[in-house]
């Protein structure tokens, strides 16, 4: 499922996919599109794998949040893997 919840928002949400390789692919053609992504530290919460590259210029960026989790991480009750990807570009101010 994708969605665009606001201007300059996008979401995805898919289910089945295997998360690790899913994610690791899904950064590696991110940076190769966008050299300046960089990987910033955030912790786990509700889904335990997670990762997030950041590109900052001024008050201008883009974000990649990914979230997922395998079948049976804890509080996880999907028989397959469910795997959240959100991008968010803030505009440069003029």
């Amino acid at each position: 499922m994708i969605t665009e919840p606001s201007p300059g928002e996008c979401e995805v949400f898919t289910y089945g996919a295997p998360v690790e390789r899913t994610f690791k692919s899904t950064m590696a053609a991110a940076r190769k599109k966008v050299p300046a992504l960089n990987p910033v530290p955030v912790t786990p919460g509700y889904d335990p794998i997670v990762h997030r590259l950041e590109t900052q210029e001024g008050p201008a960026g883009v974000t990649l949040d990914l979230h997922g989790a395998e079948p049976g991480a804890p509080g996880h009750m999907f028989r397959f893997p469910t795997l959240t990807a959100r991008t968010t570009r803030k505009p440069g101010i003029q």
